[in-house]
């Protein structure tokens, strides 16, 4: 009897043990479990990314763009250019222009027989304000039986200057008359103004309307160049030119008729002429 009964001991005791050991290898991981864990991180969104790897990421960009070149700017260099008639394309010679200095001031240049201009002065790349003095001020005054109507201060025209390429400036339409005279002793073409009438004033009916618009005489060859007003485009019937002396000693005139390809060359013979001076008390 004592035999059975150990014998039935025995046996539980190891019926116990090889449940004991079933259960513990369903619960512990194997080396294979391990090995082939995920070590990437989740996709799942509901799962927040780690805050050290977001910094870091954060860094790096940070780093690269700090590396990153800065646009370079376009080196200064000395504006220049060409002027010329927005309708014909055509260049405009000896038209006056101002360039503002970087101290503020103003720079006075005039296009060469090319209709080109250069500025003496270093300025960087940026836009500039241009003042156009042949389309304005008194060159451009426009008379009725002479009393000013019209007087245009200089126009200013916003350019862009990027530091190396030519600057074009289209100007509006103007008018050329071409001049033939000779300067007197001691004076150039550049010491006359000129102005440009409908009708000649001398034989104009007394209740006419006698328009007129003045302009300074330019280059060698002489020229005048006179704003596009709409009496000089309300027919091609001539036109008068006088020009008169800065100092008011001499004056003449002479016609100048439309051709097919612009005002024709005045002829204009000088005349020495006086003036009175007086002082009212």
């Amino acid at each position: 009897m004592k035999h059975w009964l150990l014998g039935a001991f025995v046996v539980v005791l190891i019926a116990g043990l090889v449940i004991t050991l079933l259960h513990g290898d369903a619960a512990a991981p194997t080396l294979a479990h391990v090995e082939s864990a995920p070590t990437h991180p989740s996709t799942d969104p509901s799962v927040a990314p780690d805050r050290h790897d977001a910094e870091v990421a954060e860094s790096s960009r940070q780093n690269v763009a700090s590396l990153t070149a800065p646009a370079a700017r376009p080196a200064p260099g000395r504006p220049h250019g060409r002027v010329i008639d927005k309708q014909s394309s055509s260049s405009l010679a000896f038209f006056r222009l101002e360039l503002p200095l970087e101290n503020g001031e103003l720079e006075a240049l005039t296009t060469d027989a090319n209709g080109e201009f250069a500025s003496a002065s270093v300025r960087a790349a940026g836009p500039l304000s241009v003042k156009l003095l042949d389309v304005g001020g008194r060159i451009a005054a426009q008379r009725l039986n002479g009393s000013v109507l019209n007087w245009n201060e200089a126009q200013e025209r916003k350019v862009e200057w990027n530091g190396k390429d030519p600057i074009v400036i289209a100007v509006d339409y103007s008018v050329v008359v071409p001049l033939r005279f000779t300067s007197p002793a001691g004076l150039t073409y550049d010491d006359f103004g000129a102005e440009l009438f409908d009708l000649d004033p001398r034989d104009a009916p007394v209740e006419s309307a006698l328009m007129s618009c003045e302009s300074r005489v330019r280059g060698a060859p002489p020229f005048a160049r006179f704003r596009s007003l709409g009496f000089l485009a309300a027919n091609q019937d001539p036109k008068l030119v006088r020009i008169t002396s800065n100092d008011g000693f001499w004056r003449g005139s002479g016609w100048s008729k439309c051709g097919p390809f612009g005002y024709e060359q005045a002829e204009i013979e000088l005349v020495h002429s006086g003036r009175i001076v007086a002082e009212l008390v």
